[in-house]
C-alpha cells in the first residue's frame, strides 16, 4: 500500500535479468519448503508409515496451528485481568532467567493451556503445535492492551518498511 505512489511515479523496466532473479528466488524458496517437508516426513516415517507421516506433517502445519489460535482466543475470553497479569509475570521471569520456564511460559504453557491432555506427549516428543506469536499475546493482555501492542508492533514494522524503501530509493 505504501509503495503505490512509488510505483505510479517511477517507470519500472522488467528486464530478463530481473525476471530470472525472481524466478530463481521463487524456485529456491519452493525447493526449501519441499525439502523441509520431505525431511520431516522422513523423520516421522521411522515411527509410522510414510502416508501417515505426510498426513501428520500437514496436520501439524494446518490443524494444530488452527487449534492453538482457536484455543487461545477462546481461553483469553475466560481469563480475568489478574490471570493475564500473572502470565506476563511468568514470561518476564523466564526472560530474565529467574525461573527455568519448564511448562510455565511461552509456547509450552500455551500448548498445555489449549490441550492439557495431549500437550505433554507432544512436548516430550519435541513437537510444537505452532509458533507462539502473536497467539500468546491473547493470553497475556486484555483486548485493549493487545490492540495497543499490535498497533505498536505494526507501526514499528511499517517504520522499518519505510526506512528500507527510502534506502532502496536512494541507492537507485
Amino acid at each position: 500500500m505504501f509503495l503505490i505512489p512509488f510505483f505510479s511515479v517511477v517507470k519500472i523496466r522488467i528486464r530478463k535479468k530481473t525476471l530470472k532473479y525472481l524466478f530463481t528466488s521463487t524456485l529456491l524458496i519452493l525447493v526449501f519448503i519441499l525439502l523441509t517437508i520431505n525431511l520431516k516426513v522422513d523423520e516421522y516415517s521411522e515411527y509410522m508409515s510414510e502416508n501417515e507421516a505426510f498426513d501428520f506433517v500437514l496436520y501439524r502445519v494446518f490443524g494444530l496451528q488452527g487449534h492453538v489460535w482457536w484455543g487461545t482466543d477462546y481461553l483469553a475470553g475466560l481469563q480475568n485481568n489478574m490471570e493475564k497479569a500473572q502470565n506476563i509475570k511468568n514470561e518476564i521471569e523466564v526472560i530474565t532467567l529467574k525461573d527455568n520456564g519448564k511448562y510455565t511460559s511461552g509456547l509450552e504453557s500455551l500448548m498445555i493451556l489449549v490441550s492439557p491432555n495431549k500437550a505433554y506427549t507432544f512436548i516430550e516428543s519435541g513437537i510444537n503445535f505452532t509458533m507462539g506469536y502473536p497467539a500468546i499475546l491473547n493470553i497475556m493482555f486484555n483486548p485493549i492492551s493487545l490492540f495497543m501492542v499490535l498497533v505498536a508492533s505494526g507501526v514499528f514494522l511499517v517504520f522499518l518498511l519505510i526506512c528500507f524503501t527510502e534506502l532502496s530509493i536512494h541507492l537507485i
